[in-house]
């Protein structure tokens, strides 16, 4: 796999591997074990995090999405990125470009993100990404 810049890790990957009965779980776990395995770095961000533990709380219990947020926070494997003002900014003109596909301000501050530290690879079920023209893997 190449991801010389590594690879952005989007709510519906996390939500995939930590769900047994997902759709995507088997094809998430097998990617994510191979990530590892490659060393490829792997980033998120704050907005994602927040989104994945709030699905979470309602989903599953409380008890399960404070663990996770604990783990992923303290994880070395993944880098949480922060949006600044400018991304937030950028986001909005996402939201406007798409606005036939009705995407999340949370896709469009990944989107950001991604375009600002140079990541073009996603670790994504989500389409809008290949549509922002980044490669889902």
């Amino acid at each position: 796999m190449r991801c010389t810049n590594g690879i952005f890790v989007d709510t519906g990957a996390f939500l995939a591997m930590l769900m047994p009965d997902d759709q995507f779980y088997g094809s998430a776990d097998e990617l994510w074990k191979k990530l590892e395995s490659e060393k490829i770095p792997l980033f998120s961000s704050e907005p994602i995090l927040i989104e994945t533990a709030n699905f979470l709380i309602r989903q599953q219990n409380p008890y399960m999405a404070a663990e996770w947020i604990r783990n992923s926070l303290d994880s070395k494997e993944i880098r949480w990125l922060q949006p600044s003002k400018d991304d937030l900014r950028n986001a909005s003109s996402y939201i406007v470009k798409f606005s036939d596909q009705c995407i999340s301000m949370t896709d469009a501050i990944s989107f950001s993100l991604m375009k600002r530290h140079n990541i073009q690879h996603a670790f994504s079920f989500d389409r809008h990404f290949s549509l922002a023209g980044f490669k889902l893997n």
